[in-house]
C-alpha cells in the first residue's frame, strides 16, 4: 500500500463519501466525544473503592493522585472505541496515523518544532492560570509522588499510551470526521477544543471550584494551538511524539515541584 492511499484514507472527501455510503455514523463520533472525560471519572471512581476498602480517609482524593497510572485505562477505552468505530468503517487503526516512512524525518523535525511552540503556550498559560486561580507560581500539581513502581510506570508507559490515545482521539478520528460532517474546519475546530480542554478537568477530578477551574483553563490555550497545528499539516505522528516527550518532561518537572510528604 503506497503513502498517497494510507493519507486518502482520512481525508475530508473519503470521509463525506462514507458518509454519504452510510459507514460512518453521527452517534458513534458523538459518543466519543466525551469519553476521555468519562472514562477518567469512572477509572477515579474504581480506583478509589481500592482506596475505601484499604480504610482511606480521603479515598476519592487519595485515587487521584495515582491517575497518572489508571490514566492508562482510559487510553485503552478510547483506543478500543476508535478501533470499533475505523473498523466500520473499512480501516485499521494504524491508518488515522497516515504513516509514511519518508516522510519520517520531516515529521522528527515537526515533533521538535511543535514541542517548543507547546512549551511556551503552556508556559505561559501555567503561570497566568496560577495567579488567577491560586496567586501564585508554580501552582499546585495534580502530579504527585509516587512509589518507586508507579513513578516508574508514569515515565515509562503512561506518556506512551497518553500521547497516542489522546491525539489519535482528537486529531486521528473526531477532527476530521466532524469536519466532514459539518462540511466546515472551523466549526469542526470549535466542537473539539472544548471537549478537548474539558477532559483535562477529570485528571484527576478535584471536589474543590480552584483545581476545576485552573485544571480547565490552562489547558484551553495549548490545546487550542494543538488542534490549530494539526488542520495546517495533517500529521500525527509529530503531535504524537511532540505530546510523549511534553508529558515525560512535565511529569518529572511537577514531581520536581511538589514539596517532600
Amino acid at each position: 500500500m503506497n503513502s498517497a492511499q494510507v493519507e486518502n484514507f482520512n481525508s475530508r472527501e473519503v470521509l463525506e463519501q462514507k458518509i454519504k455510503d452510510k459507514k460512518i455514523k453521527l452517534w458513534w463520533v458523538i459518543l466519543i466525544l466525551p469519553l476521555r472525560f468519562a472514562l477518567a471519572f469512572a477509572a477515579q471512581g474504581l480506583t478509589s473503592l481500592i482506596f475505601l476498602a484499604l480504610e482511606n480517609p480521603t479515598p476519592w482524593q487519595a485515587a487521584g493522585e495515582w491517575w497518572i497510572v489508571y490514566g492508562t485505562v482510559i487510553d485503552l477505552g478510547c483506543l478500543l472505541a476508535v478501533y470499533l468505530a475505523t473498523r466500520k468503517e473499512g480501516i485499521r487503526l494504524w491508518d488515522l496515523l497516515s504513516f509514511d516512512k519518508s516522510k519520517l524525518k520531516k515529521d522528527l523535525l515537526l515533533s521538535l518544532l511543535f514541542y517548543a511552540i507547546v512549551v511556551a503556550v503552556s508556559f505561559g498559560s501555567i503561570v497566568a492560570m496560577g495567579f488567577i486561580v491560586y496567586g501564585v507560581f508554580p501552582a499546585p500539581t495534580s502530579i504527585t509522588k509516587l512509589p518507586l513502581g508507579g513513578l516508574i510506570y508514569s515515565l515509562s508507559i503512561f506518556p506512551i499510551f497518553w500521547a497516542i490515545a489522546e491525539q489519535i482521539t482528537y486529531n486521528g478520528y473526531l477532527f476530521p470526521r466532524l469536519e466532514a460532517f459539518t462540511k466546515s474546519t472551523w466549526k469542526a475546530y470549535l466542537i473539539v477544543v472544548p471537549f478537548f480542554m474539558i477532559q483535562h478537568i477529570a485528571l484527576p477530578l478535584a471536589l474543590q471550584i480552584e483545581p476545576l477551574i485552573y485544571g480547565a483553563f490552562w489547558t484551553l490555550p495549548l490545546v487550542m494551538v494543538i488542534v490549530f497545528l494539526y488542520t495546517r499539516t495533517r500529521r500525527l505522528l509529530p503531535f504524537i511524539i511532540m505530546h510523549f516527550i511534553l508529558e515525560v518532561f512535565s511529569i518529572v518537572s511537577a514531581i520536581w515541584f511538589v514539596p517532600p510528604v
